[in-house]
């Protein structure tokens, strides 16, 4: 029921649309009233936690009612990963359906309504487009990347190691324009609030089920002891 009516991550991305150039894009309060008023639904997980140049890429969505955009927004995402999968040849178109299609990332992505598929769309366009000898282009569309930066802090090193000049060059002035649109959209003060919101453990439920260290580690007992999180978890 979450996967056709709507009612999962996407509603995170509509508010922050309804809400970029506002000033409240990170604030708890206005977030939820939006998702209310405008999907009939909220939840402390929903709240928007991107950079606000994201905010603005939603805006044309935002302004449509919730069940067109979320319609839209599927399609927009099929066809990143059809957009992959014809960049990302590897040895053969073939090899990367048969991979892609069963992919428990992507498949949960696509239910949960999140923005796996672009961020798979800019990594293979950004790589075929290094191939090709268009490192600056390449570098500028790997900054859009950013939407994830936690997964792509190693970048800088790929670029310094192998001498990626030109890459790191469309990087560099991906991530500014990005950075420039971002206080544009939120003012002065959003990367303060923007660290308050990744920071507030209501956003964080089941941490200790999420695939990465912290829930490797979350409720070994030294771990759970330090958290206040009984020891029977």
């Amino acid at each position: 029921s979450r996967i056709f009516t709507g009612k999962n991550d996407f509603v995170a991305f509509y508010a922050g649309g309804r809400l970029a150039g506002t000033g409240d894009l990170y604030d708890r309060d206005r977030i939820r009233q939006v998702q209310q008023e405008r999907v009939g639904v909220t939840s402390e997980a929903w709240r928007f936690i991107r950079l606000p140049y994201y905010a603005a890429l939603f805006w044309p969505l935002s302004r449509l009612p919730y069940p067109v955009a979320y319609a839209l927004w599927q399609g927009l995402s099929l066809a990143a990963v059809v957009g992959f999968v014809l960049l990302w040849r590897g040895s053969s178109t073939t090899s990367a359906v048969l991979f892609t299609c069963p992919s428990l990332p992507v498949a949960t992505s696509l239910m949960n309504g999140q923005d796996l598929a672009l961020v798979l769309l800019w990594i293979a366009l950004g790589v075929r487009w290094q191939l090709e000898g268009h490192g600056f282009r390449a570098g500028m569309v790997l900054a859009l990347c950013a939407v994830k930066f936690h997964l792509f802090a190693l970048l800088p090193v790929l670029i310094v190691g192998r001498r990626l000049w030109r890459l790191g060059g469309g990087l560099l002035a991906g991530g500014a324009a990005l950075a420039a649109v971002s206080f544009a959209v939120a003012g002065w003060a959003w990367p303060l609030e923007y660290y308050r919101v990744l920071t507030d453990p209501l956003i964080h439920p089941g941490v200790g089920a999420m695939p990465n260290l912290h829930g490797a580690f979350a409720y070994w007992p030294s771990v759970a002891t330090a958290k206040g999180i009984p020891a029977a978890l």
